[in-house]
């Protein structure tokens, strides 16, 4: 039988009212939590290079082009500045236990860089989507049989990803390669 009295209608609307307000704090909350994991997470790019194809391209020089490959591990899209973005190359030189590092030494380094390519300079609009891999090349003259060392460096797009500070995130990778269009040893004394 039906419970009609008062003590019973009040306790029916506050068993509603007490669900509706549940079932909205616990949306509010994971709502809330989800916004603050989404805002909190940080762009991750895993990057690699492949091997640089030497291609002859005159007496003294060879086009040489470096292929990097970037892979986006995260959840995210990461929208790339397509300005900042760049290839450095610098040629190697140096003594025999002497180190380089483009990061440290801009000074020294500074008469020994070949050039800056911006590979997605003009692009305006550059995205790796979540669990993709995107290539980039650049394809450089260099004089031949000698030694650089390449640098390529993403910067992600401030607007994008906000660190709430000047800093951009960013990633780089290195290369060190050779010119040399000769054949390796193992293949000269086959011939």
């Amino acid at each position: 039988m039906p419970d009609v009295t008062l003590a019973g209608e009040v306790k029916d609307w506050l068993t509603s009212v007490a669900i509706v307000i549940g079932g909205g704090w616990a949306m509010w909350r994971f709502g809330h939590a989800e916004w603050l994991r989404r805002r909190a997470e940080i762009p991750s790019l895993e990057g690699n290079s492949g091997t640089p194809e030497i291609c002859g391209f005159g007496g003294d020089r060879v086009a040489v082009s470096l292929r990097w490959s970037w892979r986006n591990a995260g959840t995210r899209p990461v929208y790339i500045d397509d300005v900042r973005s760049f290839v450095e190359i610098y040629r190697l030189a140096g003594d025999i236990g002497s180190f380089v590092d483009p990061r440290q030494q801009k000074e020294g380094l500074t008469p020994l860089k070949v050039g800056v390519h911006h590979p997605l300079k003009g692009y305006g609009f550059y995205m790796l989507e979540p669990n993709t891999t995107s290539s980039m090349l650049t394809v450089s003259i260099l004089p031949v049989g000698e030694a650089f060392i390449a640098r390529h460096r993403l910067y992600a797009e401030r607007r994008g990803h906000p660190t709430g500070h000047k800093w951009q995130y960013s990633w780089e990778r290195w290369q060190v390669f050779r010119t040399d269009t000769h054949l390796r040893p193992s293949q000269e004394s086959l011939e």
